[in-house]
Order: C-alpha cells, then sequence, then structure tokens
C-alpha cells in the first residue's frame, strides 16, 4: 500500500493488490474518503480525512492518483466516484477488490494531460 501527501498534508493511501484494496475498503475509517475511477479497473484510493468538506486541492490529488493507479487511458477524460468509505460494501464471496457502492456517489472530472506537474509533485511525496 502506498501513502502520499496531499497539498494540504492530509494522507492518501493507495491499494497495491485487489487484496489490498479490499483491506482499505473494508477497514479504513467508515468517515474517511473512498475514490476509484469508474467503470474501470483500479486502485481503490482513501483521503484519511474525516471532515465534512475535503479540501479541494486534497479531493484533486486523490483523483489523480485514482486516474494514474487505473487502466483509464491517460489522454482521455476519466471520471472517478468519490464517497464516504462507508458507502463501500464487499458482499461475502466476491473476488478480491470488488465493491459495491451505496448512496450517493460524487463524479469527479479529471484530465491527467493537464495533471503533470500535480502528479509529479504527488510522486515526490510517496510515505
Amino acid at each position: 500500500m502506498k501513502n502520499y501527501e496531499s497539498l494540504d498534508s492530509i494522507t492518501i493511501r493507495v491499494g497495491d493488490s485487489a487484496k489490498e484494496n479490499d483491506k482499505l475498503s473494508t477497514e479504513s475509517n467508515p468517515k474517511y474518503w473512498w475514490l476509484h475511477v469508474s467503470e474501470c479497473p483500479g486502485s481503490h484510493v482513501v483521503i484519511c480525512h474525516e471532515g465534512e468538506v475535503v479540501p479541494k486541492e486534497t479531493k484533486r490529488d486523490a483523483a489523480v492518483l485514482a486516474v494514474q493507479h487505473s487502466k483509464a487511458p491517460p489522454q482521455k477524460m476519466t471520471k472517478v466516484d468519490f464517497v464516504r468509505v462507508d458507502q463501500v460494501y464487499k458482499y461475502v464471496n466476491t473476488q478480491h477488490g470488488q465493491v459495491l457502492i451505496e448512496g450517493d456517489v460524487t463524479k469527479l472530472t479529471v484530465f491527467m494531460n493537464k495533471e503533470k506537474p500535480r502528479l509529479e509533485r504527488l510522486l515526490k511525496k510517496i510515505t
């Protein structure tokens, strides 16, 4: 599992495997925030922040990491799902990394071709 530091000094965790994705999605604080690229295989991303509002730059940082750690084509616009961890569920006997999201889902839009400086900054802050 990788830990990144957002521009706002908030930890962003990214799963490196399907098993790590399961752990991240099922064992993280339920008040934290969860992200995943919409309708595409990729890592589960958690923002370690309980507040009702996630700082804008942290939200953008996490969305970029979700796209970077996915199979989404980098040159296209990519949608990222954004919900509380407590809206993410895993049913018994499902494959590692497969989850369901319940409730309202916010969709964030990422244009990776415009996010190179952000990604470079994040990759320097892996902990």
